[in-house]
C-alpha cells in the first residue's frame, strides 16, 4: 500500500506538468496562430526548465528519506523510492517525446 502511495503521488506531479505543457500549447495555438506541430516543439520548450526543476523539487524533498534511520526508514522508504523513481522517469520521458506526441494527436 505505501508504494502505491509514492506512484499516486508521482501521477498527480506527472498530471499537473501535463496540464501545465498542454495549456501552453494551446496558447501558442489560439493566442499566436501557430499550426500544431510548431506551438507543440515551443510550447513544450517554453516549459521544459520549470518541469525539471519542480521535478527536482520533488526528488530533493524525498530523497533524504532513504536516510532516515529506524522505523521511520522502514515505513516511508518504499514511498519515497517509488515516488522518485517514478516521477524522474515520468518526466524524462514526457520531456523526451513531449511535442512529438502531440504532433500525432492532431
Amino acid at each position: 500500500m505505501i508504494s502505491l502511495m509514492g506512484l499516486s503521488l508521482a501521477v498527480g506531479s506527472l498530471v499537473d506538468n501535463g496540464v501545465v505543457t498542454l495549456d501552453n500549447i494551446f496558447d501558442h495555438i489560439q493566442i499566436n496562430k501557430e499550426p500544431a506541430d510548431v506551438a507543440a516543439i515551443r510550447g513544450t520548450n517554453e516549459v521544459i526548465l520549470p518541469m525539471m526543476a519542480s521535478t527536482a523539487t520533488s526528488v530533493c524533498v524525498f530523497l533524504p528519506i532513504i536516510l532516515f534511520e529506524g522505523i521511520t526508514k522502514e515505513v516511508f522508504k518504499s514511498i519515497a523510492f517509488f515516488n522518485d523513481v517514478c516521477v524522474i522517469s515520468f518526466n524524462h520521458c514526457c520531456d523526451v517525446m513531449g511535442s512529438d506526441g502531440f504532433k500525432f494527436i492532431f
